[in-house]
C-alpha cells in the first residue's frame, strides 16, 4: 500500500474495491479504516465514482475544478432562449 503522507497515490483497482465494499454494506468507517485510509478520503472518492464515474477517479492533485455558479448558468440559459 502506498506510504503515508498528504500525497498518496491509489490506484483506480484499489479505490473502486473500497468503494464497492462501502456500497455493498461494509460501511465507510470500517472499509477506511481497515485499507488505512480516512473516511472522508473514501468519501470524495465515493462523490467521484458517482459524478464522474472511472475518469473521477484518476483525477490529478491539486485544486478541485470548481462548479460554474447558478447565477452564470442562469444567464447563459437565459441568453440561449433570448438570441434564438
Amino acid at each position: 500500500m502506498a506510504s503515508r503522507g498528504k500525497n498518496r497515490q491509489f490506484p483506480t483497482a484499489f479505490k473502486l474495491k473500497a468503494i464497492k465494499r462501502a456500497e455493498r454494506g461494509d460501511g465507510v468507517l470500517p472499509v477506511a479504516r481497515e485499507l488505512g485510509i480516512s473516511r472522508e478520503i473514501l468519501h470524495d472518492w465515493i462523490k467521484a465514482w458517482k459524478a464522474h464515474g472511472p475518469e473521477g477517479l484518476n483525477r490529478k492533485p491539486g485544486p478541485k475544478p470548481v462548479r460554474e455558479s447558478l447565477s452564470a448558468h442562469r444567464h447563459t440559459t437565459t441568453s440561449a432562449r433570448t438570441s434564438g
